[in-house]
């Protein structure tokens, strides 16, 4: 189940009144998946980015009353996850400067292999590919708007860039998702009909 905005502030206010065990296990897996897949943007490997999803979804437990302190829990962790990822890779001197630019972003840590039709699990394929082909930068602004539901104005806070910047990058994401798409239609589409002149 999704968590909205109020559910989330709800979930905030028990653990830090009552220290409700069952309302940050709600938090924990509402967060965890795409907190986990955008930590691994960064690090490239699937145990330190789970390590350091894992200590940032702890502090909210371990600040007790601090955590109501937080207006927009998302956001902070976010760029709580963020910070920490850039922060490894600067002590394990990958990366000088951290800049988010300069990284080779990838999209999922998981190999998941769902058993769905062909041509659906082909679409899918070829829909993660074109997305592997976009920029870094945006690669990651289309990942934080249109699979984790962030804000523009969020994801303009977590990378440090103006909201005109983030349109501009979903912008030139979806332009270039779209030409992919509609080649990869035109050579589905004539498949088909060669397979049905062949039968």
């Amino acid at each position: 189940m999704q968590l909205t905005l109020q559910d989330i502030i709800e979930l905030q206010t028990k653990i830090a009144v009552s220290r409700h065990e069952p309302s940050y296990k709600k938090l924990f897996l509402h967060f965890h998946k795409p907190l986990l897949h955008f930590a691994y943007s960064f690090l490239k490997t699937k145990e330190p980015a789970e390590e350091v999803v894992c200590d940032v979804l702890m502090k909210v437990w371990t600040m007790k009353e601090d955590v109501l302190k937080i207006n927009n829990l998302r956001l902070y962790l976010y760029q709580a996850v963020r910070n920490t990822c850039i922060n490894e890779l600067k002590k394990n001197k990958k990366s000088a400067t951290g800049d988010i630019e300069s990284l080779d972003l990838q999209c999922d840590p998981d190999n998941e292999s769902p058993e769905e039709l062909f041509i659906h699990d082909e679409l899918r394929k070829k829909i993660n590919e074109s997305i592997k082909e976009l920029p870094p930068k945006c690669r990651m602004v289309y990942k934080l708007v249109r699979e984790d539901d962030l804000t523009y104005k969020e994801v303009a806070d977590i990378l440090n860039i103006s909201t005109n910047t983030v349109d501009r990058h979903l912008n030139n994401a979806l332009h270039k998702l779209m030409s992919a798409m509609r080649s990869y239609f035109y050579i589905l589409l004539f498949s088909f009909f060669d397979l049905a002149l062949i039968l």
